[in-house]
C-alpha cells in the first residue's frame, strides 16, 4: 500500500508541480480581478495658498474614505500616498469651507470613491504678519574653573519672521538650540538652529545663526 502511494506521488511529478503552479497562478489572477471595498484614510493637502495669507487652522486634517476597486489596485494604495487636495487660490481671510469631491483625490484610475467622511473641510486663514525679533542664544553649562564668559556674539542678532499674527504678535525673541560651553577655556564658535519649528511661518526665514562665545581668565 505504501509503495503504491509512493508511486502515485512519484509518477509524473513534473506535471503535478506544473499543474499546482498553474492552479495557484489562476487563484491569484481571479483574486486580483475581484472588486472589493476597503476603508482608507487620506490626509488633507492644501495647495495654492495666496501669498498674503497664511493657514492658521485646518479641520479635519484627514478624512475617511470608502473605496471600491480591483484587489490588485487596492493593494498598491499606500496610506502615506493617499491625499485629498484642497485648492486655496480663491480663499479669503477668515473661515473658508470647501466641499470635498472624489476628483480631489489622487488615486489610481479605476478605483471608485464610494464615500468621503466628513464631506467638507474648514480652513481658516489670516493675513500674514511680518515682525523682526531678537535672537537669544541658549547657553548651557559653565566655562572651566578660573574662566568666565567675556562676550557672546550672535550673527545675525535679529531674524525677520512672516507668519500667523496670533503667534507673532506677542513674540519678542527667538531662542537658539542649546550651546554647551561646559569646561571651555578658549573661544567657541558654532552654527546653531533656531527654535522656530513650532511656528506657522510663510516663506523661508533663516533657520541657523552663528554664535561666538569668548571667555577670559577671572
Amino acid at each position: 500500500m505504501v509503495d503504491k502511494l509512493k508511486g502515485f506521488f512519484a509518477e509524473n511529478l513534473g506535471l503535478k508541480i506544473i499543474s499546482l503552479f498553474l492552479a495557484f497562478s489562476l487563484w491569484i489572477f481571479v483574486k486580483g480581478s475581484m472588486r472589493e471595498e476597503v476603508d482608507a484614510r487620506a490626509v488633507v493637502e492644501l495647495r495654492e495658498v495666496p501669498s498674503h495669507l497664511i493657514v492658521t487652522s485646518v479641520e479635519p486634517e484627514a478624512v475617511n474614505l470608502r473605496l471600491r476597486g480591483f484587489l490588485s489596485q487596492l493593494a498598491t494604495l499606500s496610506p502615506r500616498d493617499l491625499r485629498i487636495i484642497v485648492d486655496l487660490r480663491d480663499a479669503t481671510q477668515g473661515l473658508n469651507v470647501f466641499k470635498l469631491h472624489s476628483t480631489d483625490l489622487q488615486i489610481p484610475r479605476g478605483v471608485e470613491v464610494l464615500a468621503i467622511s466628513p464631506s467638507q473641510v474648514e480652513v481658516r486663514l489670516s493675513r500674514v504678519m511680518s515682525k523682526v525679533v531678537r535672537i537669544r542664544p541658549l547657553i548651557k553649562g559653565r566655562p572651566r574653573e578660573g574662566f568666565t564668559i567675556k562676550e557672546i556674539r550672535v550673527d545675525p542678532p535679529y531674524v525677520m519672521l512672516r507668519g500667523n499674527p496670533e503667534e507673532l504678535d506677542e513674540l519678542t525673541e527667538v531662542k537658539t538650540e542649546e550651546i554647551d560651553i561646559s569646561g571651555i577655556d578658549e573661544g567657541l564658535y558654532a552654527e546653531v538652529p533656531l527654535q522656530i519649528s513650532n511656528l506657522r511661518l510663510k516663506g523661508e526665514p533663516i533657520r541657523k545663526v552663528r554664535i561666538r562665545v569668548e571667555v577670559e581668565r577671572r
